[in-house]
């Protein structure tokens, strides 16, 4: 028996006869293994696969699902912490009556108080936005509203570059300022007859401070409304859209120029 013939018995197990190693001794190979190795050389069954990529599919689609709800969460809160921030600048600024903030031109893009307001520098901005709701000489009303973009932020959605304003973030600013006007007028009436001098006393110190108030604190109501949809050279706020509003109370004087002067308080 020559070598090759050995070889062929001792790998095989004495699968058929050598000689037939050309014709039946290899495919009967297989039936030498036992049950376990057949077990483990199976593959999986259509089945089996089909259930495995449903289950695939569905976790896909519920990562797929959430994804924009994601999104749209993370877009909210970015837009929510602009407007706060945006919003108490505005609110210190009118209230600090501060001027040299000449870098809000660039955000501001227009003003308008009946008509569209002119604007060259921050302390024109600051002067515009402190405008009295109500005119003391009139019967007339002040409505101030503001278009901004957003100077806080990401720079991308800044886009300081005047020439870019695709990708910036715009709201809609309404700024009302009022004077204190919260008191009864039958309790600084001290010109009635019936009273006594008491009576009239007390009612007139009353009515010098109501006068002090009156001319010294002013509250100041800022609405910040987005999104602004422009279009063209036109802008608009939906009837959905989103809001902050900030409040603060104002205790000083608006000089000439309509700027509010907290260093100064009016005695007359």
């Amino acid at each position: 028996m020559k070598i090759a013939d050995l070889l062929w018995m001792k790998m095989y197990r004495g699968v058929g006869d050598p000689s037939n190693r050309q014709t039946g001794g290899l495919p009967h190979m297989v039936t030498f293994l036992s049950r376990t190795q057949q077990r483990a050389h199976r593959a999986f069954t259509m089945i089996e696969i089909a259930i495995a990529l449903a289950i695939i599919g569905f976790a896909l689609l519920t990562i797929v699902g959430l994804l924009p709800m994601g999104l749209t969460v993370q877009k909210d809160n970015r837009e929510d912490t602009i407007i706060s921030q945006d919003g108490n600048y505005f609110i210190e600024a009118i209230r600090g009556g501060v001027v040299g903030l000449d870098n809000l031109t660039n955000y501001v893009d227009r003003i308008i108080i009946k008509t569209n307001a002119n604007f060259s520098n921050g302390s024109d901005i600051v002067r515009l936005l402190s405008t009295p709701k109500y005119d003391t000489n009139s019967t007339g009303t002040n409505e101030v509203i503001a278009y901004v973009r957003a100077f806080s932020g990401s720079a991308l959605m800044q886009a300081a570059i005047p020439q870019d304003k695709s990708m910036s973030f715009y709201y809609q600013l309404r700024s009302e300022v009022t004077r204190f006007n919260s008191w009864d007028p039958e309790s600084i009436n001290f010109t009635d007859t019936t009273l006594s001098n008491n009576e009239k006393l007390y009612r007139s110190n009353r009515w010098a401070q109501i006068q002090y108030l009156t001319n010294n604190l002013f509250e100041v109501r800022l609405r910040l409304a987005w999104p602004v949809r422009r279009n063209g050279t036109s802008m608009t706020v939906g009837e959905k859209s989103k809001f902050q509003v900030f409040r603060t109370l104002i205790s000083a004087t608006q000089n000439t120029n309509g700027v509010f002067e907290p260093q100064t308080y009016h005695f007359q």
